[in-house]
């Protein structure tokens, strides 16, 4: 049985990686992102959330399109918001999760 944070659709394999493309050559910055075939969604769920990410190349450049299961919310985040997410420390994470729509 799959852990509830598994894919429930399997998509291409990621080719590549960061530190280069196993026969030693490193990889173009990003290309382990553009690389693939298709863009298969990825499915993320525990116990408090379902969200299913996937690339969305709809935009000027290539951003993260993420969309709640349960609420049917979609977020779409291109590189400068997502590396913005690794500034925040937990606190800014709990105030969000405090008043996740703002306050009322």
């Amino acid at each position: 049985m799959p852990s509830p944070s598994s894919s429930d659709e399997r998509g291409p394999e990621v080719i590549g990686s960061r530190d280069g493309d196993g026969a030693g050559e490193p990889l173009d910055p990003g290309s382990w992102l553009r690389a693939g075939v298709g863009d298969a969604a990825l499915t993320v769920s525990n116990e408090f959330a379902r969200v299913r990410v996937r690339a969305d190349r709809d935009g000027n450049d290539l951003r993260l399109a993420i969309r709640s299961l349960r609420t049917g919310r979609e977020v779409f985040l291109d590189a400068l918001q997502l590396e913005s997410l690794t500034w925040l420390d937990d606190s800014a994470y709990t105030a969000l999760l405090t008043e996740p729509f703002g306050p009322q």
